[in-house]
């Protein structure tokens, strides 16, 4: 008996690295999911909008164009930005292509700070103008936390998916 229990362990052990484990599949539906539901683009205007607002940071308002933003030092930008709320650098697109390190920080971030980037979600509401970050809510961010959460910690037993 003791000896089938052993023979059953390895089975699972060498069918799970062999056969691989079902969080790709989960791991690559949160990212389609995010790559439909949250813009880039829309969490940059606005990051760039409040930089150009001499109410923030402590240097002033930012003078020169989106595309130079998008391209300062994040070094840099934290002195235009807001200090309440933006403590994080997202990615670029090229940043993300060149570094897979990056590419995982940033579909952590977007889902993970909302007072941050909670203004890329495409069903952002009942954010308060007043405040300077993201204090609204978004329903598709905690869909997609969800779908993260279940790609990193459950979901699966060895090589198959439970549902």
């Amino acid at each position: 008996m003791k000896r089938s229990y052993i023979s059953l362990f390895w089975v699972y052990v060498i069918s799970f690295f062999l056969i691989g484990g079902c969080s790709k599949d989960k791991e690559d539906e949160y990212i389609a999911f995010a790559d439909e539901h949250f813009s880039q683009a829309t969490y940059r205007a606005i990051e760039f909008e409040l930089a150009c607002n001499a109410q923030y940071g402590d240097s002033g308002a930012y003078n020169r164009d989106i595309d130079t933003w998008t391209d300062e030092e994040w070094e840099k930008k934290i002195h235009f930005l807001p200090r309440e709320g933006f403590t994080h650098e997202l990615p670029t697109a090229d940043d993300r292509t060149s570094s897979s390190s990056r590419e995982s920080q940033y579909y952590e971030m977007i889902g993970k700070y909302i007072h941050q980037f909670g203004f890329g979600w495409d069903d952002a509401i009942g954010d308060d103008p007043g405040t300077s970050w993201f204090d609204g809510e978004s329903p598709n961010s905690i869909h997609y936390m969800d779908l993260r959460n279940d790609a990193n910690t459950g979901g699966c037993i060895g090589p198959f998916q439970v549902t």
